[in-house]
């Protein structure tokens, strides 16, 4: 639900800006149209429909790379008031709401969680060591599902063979969660609007007299 008024406020931000984008577009193929005496009305209303389709195109790429994330990457979309990414055995961190605690939940992101109110979180030898709000200092074991409490974090630390690194949730969040994979989707949109811009430009903005193909 997050997600869904995340997107539609996104996309009504965006079609607001949109529209004097569109005019500004319109009125620059007219002008060139005119100035070549070539003036076409298709020409002008495609010119000024450019930025509601990179809208378009937007809330698709964003779509597809969502539901790429989640089947193929086991993380959130990256927007809204949950997030997620995996742990290992089948384990994930979740957090809804707040970015600052998180829980531990087998499968998915919903039902009663084996550790919950995480404020710290560490990972290694199969292990998470953290803090729990409600429960301390603990060690949960993401193959057995065993979980052990401690009186303190320091002492929690000690049953591991190397001391690892335990930080607030939120910053361990974000180290699992971006990554090469979110660098390279955002290059090949950034590419995509780029080409579109320039084809839109060819075919609808440039006049039609310097443009090597010309729409009527």
């Amino acid at each position: 639900m997050g997600l869904g008024f995340v997107l539609f406020g996104w996309t009504l931000i965006c079609g607001v800006v949109a529209v004097p984008i569109a005019a500004g577009l319109g009125a620059w193929s007219w002008r060139a149209g005119r100035k070549s005496g070539a003036l076409s009305r298709r020409r002008v209303v495609a010119a000024a429909i450019f930025p509601f389709l990179l809208i378009a195109f937007g809330l698709f790429y964003f779509v597809a790379y969502a539901v790429y994330s989640y089947a193929a990457r086991h993380v959130d979309p990256g927007i809204g008031d949950g997030w997620q990414v995996p742990l290992g055995g089948g384990y994930d961190l979740c957090m809804i709401d707040e970015p600052d605690e998180g829980y531990v939940m087998k499968g998915d992101c919903s039902g009663s969680p084996p550790i919950d109110a995480i404020t710290q979180l560490g990972q290694q030898e199969g292990r998470v060591v953290g803090v729990s709000r409600r429960r301390g200092p603990f060690i949960f074991s993401l193959v057995s599902g065993e979980l052990t409490s401690y009186p303190t974090l320091p002492e929690a630390l000690r049953q591991f063979a190397t001391t690892p690194t335990v930080t607030p949730t939120n910053a361990f969040y974000i180290s699992r969660r971006w990554g090469w994979q979110d660098a390279v989707a955002a290059a090949m949109l950034v590419a995509s609007i780029a080409a579109l811009a320039l084809a839109w430009f060819h075919w609808f903005i440039r006049p039609p007299s310097t443009a090597r193909n010309t729409v009527a």
